[in-house]
């Protein structure tokens, strides 16, 4: 639903629906296995209720989301917050200021080497 929502919801519809959804779960209790409450929650940020019924049932996106969801194991994301910058490169774990501005810094004198 929130790849759905990224790909052909407008912008900001898809951080809505998250927004939904946790809502849905963690203070309604509601499951987020059931279609109706995925819909519901797709329609209560203005995303199409006949349409995400539809990605639903026929399984739309989900090649794409195992894909992305492999790229991270791959990847060797085993915490979270986990960052991927530029695809390549995993801050993971709550990390102290001074580990980012190190590895944004790295990647800067890479892609000026690169230049």
């Amino acid at each position: 639903m929130l790849h759905w929502a990224t790909l052909e919801g407008q912008p900001g519809q898809a951080v809505a629906l998250k927004k939904a959804l946790f809502s849905a779960y963690f203070t309604n209790g509601q499951s987020p296995e059931d279609f109706t409450v995925l819909v519901q929650a797709a329609q209560s940020v203005g995303l199409d209720a006949q349409r995400a019924a539809q990605v639903l049932e026929n399984n739309e996106y989900a090649q794409e989301v195992r894909e992305h969801a492999n790229l991270f194991i791959r990847s060797g994301i085993q915490s979270v917050p986990a960052i991927i910058i530029n695809q390549k490169h995993l801050i993971s774990g709550g990390q102290p200021v001074d580990v980012f501005e190190r590895v944004l810094l790295e990647i800067g004198a890479q892609a000026k080497d690169q230049a």
